[in-house]
């Protein structure tokens, strides 16, 4: 008996090296999709701009294309321009001034994407993903 459970696995074993070490075509490896491309990022342009009483003086805080922030002074009306690449983008404007009305806005691509007006001296912008 021991020699029949032993000739029956040494059997099985051979089939199986056999198998394992042929050569058969899958065919759902070659029926399988392509995977997606991912393509060319397009250039995104995102543009802030602050309105107000012409010639005030204000202190302006941006998200510039990285992420930093950049802090300057500037006279109104004040806009500037970024260009960027990234998939996603954050922006943020801020400013204050010593007069007021203030107004904002934020363009993404010509696509207005926040815009906001303030009464008191100091006025916030932005769009948290673009």
């Amino acid at each position: 008996m021991y020699l029949v459970v032993l000739a029956t696995l040494c059997g099985a074993g051979a089939v199986i090296a056999h198998l394992r070490l042929s050569d058969i075509p899958d065919p759902a490896v070659a029926q399988s999709p392509r995977p997606p491309a991912i393509g060319r990022l397009n250039e995104k342009t995102v543009e802030y701009r602050l309105d107000g009483e012409a010639g005030t003086t204000v202190s302006v805080s941006y998200l510039d294309a990285d992420g930093t922030v950049q802090e300057l002074s500037a006279t109104l009306p004040w806009q500037t321009t970024l260009h960027t690449r990234r998939l996603t983008v954050a922006t943020g404007l801020m400013a204050q001034a010593e007069t007021d009305p203030l107004s904002c806005r934020i363009a993404v691509d010509g696509h207005v994407r926040d815009e906001a007006s303030s009464k008191s001296s100091a006025v916030a912008c932005k769009v948290v993903v673009s």
